[in-house]
């Protein structure tokens, strides 16, 4: 698929293609679709629940590059809060991004969370994948920009890969 294909589409973004690409780890098109000019062209989309999980993993993920730490990041940091604090700025940084992107950041609500259950029986997919679906079915969505491989078997969703390669995170 090209960006042009994406034109005056709403694309759900995933927590891991947002990593990939502030990782630099993304493939030419997930660089596209976060591109300013490509910006005006689509709408990108996610939730408060992949926000929050982004700015976790994007916490120790920087943690692991400013500290060294390579294995146990979390159990190293609650070790020293002072480190803790010190990341603030990776998660303003990500929020700048976000808000740069003039992204549209839907609330989970109590009721969608609710329905999870039903998704779980009908689809296969579990926890945040169930949750992403269920608002992405809500807000008639039919692409997701996500290294997730269950969205594949969803019928009518249209799976945009951010990988670069076959790295992994």
């Amino acid at each position: 698929m090209q960006i042009k294909d994406l034109y005056n589409r709403k694309i759900m973004v995933d927590t891991n293609a947002f990593i990939y690409y502030l990782t630099n780890h993304c493939n030419k098109l997930t660089e596209e679709i976060f591109e300013s000019w490509a910006l005006e062209k689509l709408q990108l989309v996610t939730t408060t629940r992949i926000v929050d999980e982004l700015l976790f993993k994007m916490l120790l993920i920087k943690a692991g590059e400013i500290y060294g730490f390579e294995s146990k990041i979390l159990e190293k940091l609650k070790r020293n809060p002072e480190r803790i604090k010190n990341l603030a700025n990776v998660c303003r940084d990500v929020l700048k991004f976000l808000e740069a992107l003039n992204i549209e950041i839907i609330e989970v609500k109590k009721n969608t969370i609710f329905t999870i259950p039903q998704i779980i029986s009908e689809y296969g997919l579990i926890g945040n994948d169930a949750l992403t679906l269920k608002i992405m079915k809500e807000k008639n969505l039919k692409f997701i920009l996500t290294a997730d491989e269950d969205f594949k078997k969803v019928e009518g969703i249209i799976v945009l890969t951010p990988l670069n390669n076959n790295f992994r995170i």
